[in-house]
């Protein structure tokens, strides 16, 4: 629960929605395509103030999400509060898609009534292959069912037909896109990151975590697979073996691009399908996985990356491995325990960076000290983190 919040919208501008005392009950709506936001308002402390990216054009069978906040609600004697809401869809035409009635909005105690509430359930939808494209109508009514009040709002959302954007054409603005995109996500530039990445030099060196943060984005858009599937028979040699790796990464069903292989192909394609060990995070044992988590996290803002990251603080047993194995002259019994430290250290300094330089990061960590059970090694490595 927070008592404000910002909006950011594709243009980066920012407004605030705020309740005021005295006021009759409020609620506003959010289009988004941020699949993560919950994360982002209940895995952050009160104090911080959350983002979320408003969509105001969308595609088809893209996953649409709509966040309902309210404020202003009454509660009982027992300080409990009692939201319901409906929720009504209309094409262009005024004709109706969806008709939801009685969604809970909030049902419980509330320790601070002046809070915004973010809706317990949030509406995600589809607009599918067949709907027109053109403007659609929301309408929203909330209702307190404890005052007896209602309060409505009519929002809407743009569905266009999806047009591949090309933008990215150097290291530096493929850089940026990445690590940017959890703030303003923008699949319909996936595709030629994905083509860039895997024609640029840097491919050699990056492909572990480019693969982590598309798979991620992909798994997440996959309405965006088919206009994948159609770049396919224009790329070389590489770029087409990329492409055949991602689809098994997502194991992706698609029969159009299926029918484009050769046999030969084609068990490749379902060996790689069967091994996702390279995605297994519940050891750490490798620097490389730490790169891996946080492509996830940029991709997506999600919060679980992270905590796993923070778990890797675990490691910090093995401090002093490296030393040891210098002056043993070089030892081969010590080499795990030397790789150990390398990921620990890595996990401190990555955390620590990447907590400076995004403050979702480091409401994360903060959220992590103050609500997670942690083993005492890990509390106290996190403390200098995020206290330093």
């Amino acid at each position: 629960m927070k008592k404000r919040l910002f909006f950011a919208l594709t243009v980066f501008t920012v407004f605030i929605f705020s309740i005021s005392s005295n006021a009759q009950l409020s609620v506003k709506a959010v289009v988004s395509t941020d699949y993560s936001f919950y994360d982002q308002w209940y895995r952050t402390v009160g104090e911080s103030v959350p983002l979320v990216s408003e969509a105001k054009t969308v595609y088809h069978d893209q996953p649409i999400f709509v966040y309902v906040f309210f404020g202003n609600y009454g509660i009982d004697s027992l300080g409990t509060a009692d939201v319901t809401y409906n929720f009504r869809l209309f094409r262009p035409d005024s004709s109706q898609v969806e008709n939801f009635t009685d969604i809970i909005g909030y049902k419980g105690r509330i320790n601070n009534p002046s809070n915004i509430l973010l809706s317990v359930a949030n509406v995600r939808l589809k607009l599918e292959s067949f709907e027109p494209v053109g403007s659609y109508r929301i309408e929203i009514e909330i209702i307190d069912n404890i005052m007896n009040d209602t309060a409505a709002l009519v929002s809407g959302v743009a569905l266009k037909e999806l047009t591949l954007k090309s933008a990215i054409n150097n290291d530096s603005l493929f850089n940026n896109w990445m690590t940017t995109y959890y703030q303003s996500p923008l699949p319909e530039y996936a595709i030629d990151a994905f083509i860039y990445f895997s024609k640029s030099d840097i491919r050699k060196d990056i492909e572990e975590i480019a693969f982590a943060f598309f798979r991620e984005l992909f798994n997440n858009n996959n309405y965006l697979l088919p206009y994948l599937v159609e770049q396919y028979d224009f790329q070389d040699e590489v770029t087409q073996n990329d492409i055949i790796t991602l689809m098994a990464f997502l194991d992706a069903e698609n029969s159009e691009f299926l029918n484009k292989l050769s046999d030969n192909v084609l068990n490749f394609y379902n060996e790689l399908r069967k091994d996702k060990s390279v995605f297994d995070y519940s050891i750490l044992e490798h620097p490389a996985q730490l790169d891996m988590l946080w492509s996830e996290f940029f991709a997506s803002g999600r919060y679980d990356p992270v905590m796993k990251l923070v778990n890797a603080l675990s490691l910090n047993e093995y401090t002093g491995s490296i030393e040891k194995y210098k002056e043993s002259d070089n030892n081969e019994s010590l080499r795990h325990d030397v790789l150990m430290e390398a990921v620990y250290k890595s996990a401190v300094w990555s955390l620590r960076e990447n907590a400076r330089t995004h403050k979702l990061v480091k409401d994360y960590l903060i959220y992590i000290l103050k609500n997670e059970t942690l083993e005492e090694n890990i509390r106290n490595e996190l403390e200098k983190i995020v206290i330093k």
